[in-house]
């Protein structure tokens, strides 16, 4: 008996289905949560030169006090501030006279007592007394320093792309389920170290040691959620997967609002992160895992679990085979719900090879792989830059990750009614040019720039959601997975430089804006140049490959058509 004919047999959307992701709603919570608390904890503070002159005792300071005018000079990197006016400086002050007394009641705080002519490097700094991340933490102030900031996100995603392969590794040989109960209490305790880091460098060893162990989590969850399920029910299945990262943002952005210390806010966001390794004991192994593992028995007790839940009698033993498994990666379970087994399609060749040394397909990987890069750098970039929005920075994150869940819906929708390509290619226009007439706005206009902003993250979420289908479409069957691996392992390059864009604001201050604009119309323009593949069948070897999007060409059957899924890099 087939598994999938097993699945039909026990019940494929049921009570077990609804506890299991019930029990998969903490570990993918958290994997917002790892890739997205470095926001809030490297996020910059508004702070200024400490000037003894006028600040007296310690610990008394304001941030901004009626003298800053005539101590401290304007700054001289552009902002846009109204009327041309430029904030306080915040690495220089003017040189006092000599004699200045240190004292803010006193004679020494007036616009005599400093030198304008001539400027200091503050050496101390004064910060707000709630708001504490690393920049008050560790003194990580002015310009020559802000790469140290911006390199916490760098090293996060670093982290990540080392650990994927490790996570792959390690899945296939000891399971899914395997894999989450080895790398979530790591995760876990790597978090809840780095929120005692004593220094910078401690900081950052922690930070890329949690995303090392996480990098798997999303995709074990992933598999073991939807391939309980069948046929059109894995539609729900995986958008429920996407959707309970999108809550896991949304609670980090709440827990942040609530928690302002960088410190207690790790710890409290990587609450799910332990109760998760409750919830992954729990679980059930895959099925396709046990049977590709040659554990038909073990298999089979699953599947008398889920049929015993869903209270469905068996009339008959479940009698699976063990030659009917597939790998179980997620490709397979994420590109179709028939999909054609592993072959070689004629040729005992590499199937990567006969991809690479045809012209036709080399130039689709080489197209899809920029593609991802765009994605992976606008989807990121613009959920780094939420907390930098004016108005709310918190409430502006908690939007920005809410608004992922209707752009599911909204792809799924897109894609079956115009096809991949243009989907793609639409997706990444909208983005495009509500980030560009986000910089064209006046700066008063703030529920405008919020609406635009927001529209641009929908508009890329969906991007990427149908992306990720897009690809598996491609490329043959024999060499699908590799694709996408290969794909998103590039497209890392636009995730791991997304977190160095805040360093660009330098030359102007909507350049990360206006390069996430840009790259996104580029994008929009390089989808263009692929076939269609919709209601198209999906190509078991190079051959067929080929053939997608040629004008004559006989009809093949048609196939299911892959289900759409939020990836997370």
């Amino acid at each position: 008996m087939e598994f999938d004919e097993a699945l039909e047999r026990v019940g494929t959307f049921g009570r077990f289905q609804c506890l299991n992701y019930a029990l998969l709603l903490l570990p993918v919570a958290h994997t917002a949560i790892y890739m997205m608390n470095h926001i809030f904890a490297s996020r910059d503070l508004p702070y200024r030169c400490y000037v003894p002159e006028c600040d007296g005792a310690p610990g008394a300071q304001e941030l901004d006090p009626p003298w800053l005018a005539w101590a401290v000079p304007p700054s001289q990197v552009q902002r846009p501030w109204p009327s041309n006016h430029r904030p306080p400086d915040t690495c220089l002050r003017y040189a006092a006279q000599r004699g200045a007394v240190a004292d803010p009641a006193g004679p020494g705080c007036w616009p005599e007592t400093f030198i304008t002519t001539r400027t200091e490097t503050c050496d101390r700094w004064v910060f707000p007394q709630h708001d504490k991340t690393l920049v008050s933490e560790f003194n990580i102030t002015c310009a020559e320093n802000r790469w140290k900031l911006t390199m916490v996100g760098s090293i996060n995603f670093m982290g990540q792309l080392l650990g994927m392969p490790f996570a792959g590794v390690f899945s296939d040989r000891f399971g899914r389920r395997g894999l989450l109960l080895l790398t979530v209490p790591l995760s876990w305790a790597s978090g809840m170290a780095r929120s005692f880091a004593p220094n910078y460098t401690a900081f950052l060893v922690f930070e890329m040691l949690d995303a090392f162990f996480a990098a798997g989590i999303y995709s074990a969850c992933f598999i073991l959620g939807v391939e309980l399920m069948a046929g059109q029910q894995r539609v729900v299945g995986s958008s429920l997967v996407a959707s309970f990262y999108s809550l896991g943002c949304a609670f980090l952005g709440a827990v942040a609002w609530w928690q302002p210390d960088w410190r207690w806010l790790t710890r409290v966001a990587y609450v799910p992160a332990g109760l998760s390794v409750v919830a992954v004991w729990l679980l059930p192994e895959s099925v396709r895992w046990l049977l590709s593992r040659n554990r038909v028995a073990d298999a089979q007790a699953v599947l008398k679990r889920v049929a015993a839940v869903n209270g469905v009698p068996l009339s008959a033993p479940l009698l699976l085979r063990s030659s009917d498994a597939h790998a179980g990666d997620a490709s397979s379970i994420a590109s179709t719900d028939t999909a054609p087994r592993q072959s070689t399609g004629g040729t005992s060749e590499w199937p990567v090879l006969q991809v690479i040394r045809s012209r036709l397909l080399l130039r689709r990987l080489f197209l899809t792989a920029m593609l991802w890069v765009v994605n992976s750098f606008v989807y990121f970039g613009l959920a780094l830059r939420s907390v930098a929005l004016a108005g709310d920075l918190h409430l502006n994150f908690i939007l920005a990750a809410l608004v992922e869940i209707p752009s599911y819906v909204f792809a799924w929708y897109l894609s079956e009614r115009w096809g991949r390509r243009v989907s793609v290619s639409a997706s990444l226009a909208l983005t495009g040019g509500s980030l560009l007439a986000f910089l064209v706005l006046p700066s008063g206009l703030l529920p405008l720039q919020l609406i635009l902003y927001l529209t641009g993250k929908l508009a890329i979420t969906a991007s990427f959601t149908v992306l990720f289908v897009f690809t598996a479409e491609l490329f043959p069957t024999n060499a699908r997975h590799s694709m996408i691996g290969v794909c998103s392992t590039i497209g890392r390059m636009g995730s791991t430089l997304a977190p160095q864009t805040p360093l660009l604001e330098v030359f102007f201050w909507g350049m990360p804006i206006l390069l996430f604009g840009l790259m996104s119309v580029g994008g929009a323009f390089l989808a263009l140049l692929l076939p269609e593949t919709l209601n198209k069948a999906l190509p078991d070897n190079v051959t067929q490959a080929k053939a997608v999007g040629r004008v004559h060409r006989k009809p093949a059957p048609s196939a299911p058509s892959p289900r759409l899924c939020h990836v997370s890099l």
